[in-house]
């Protein structure tokens, strides 16, 4: 696919994220190989995948408070 072609067919968040994907990708190969050579590498950073982090915390809580629903009605 020419470099024009991806931007015919794609959005450019869809793109982020697959190269966020890619990034992250990456980085847990180049920490694994670290790992095994025993040099511990910093602590992996926060990837954006399109969305921030306050949206992150309200889906956990809606999550978290589903859970719940669904344990009191089986009760």
């Amino acid at each position: 696919m020419s470099p024009l072609g991806v931007w015919r067919e794609y959005s450019l968040r869809q793109i982020v994220i697959v190269a966020n994907l890619a990034m992250r990708g990456r980085y847990r190969e180049r920490a694994f190989l670290a790992a095994l050579h025993g040099v511990k590498l910093d602590e992996e950073p926060e990837w954006n995948f399109g969305f921030s982090s306050s949206q992150r915390e309200r889906e956990l809580e809606e999550l978290q408070a589903y859970i719940a629903r669904k344990k009191a009605q089986q009760r």
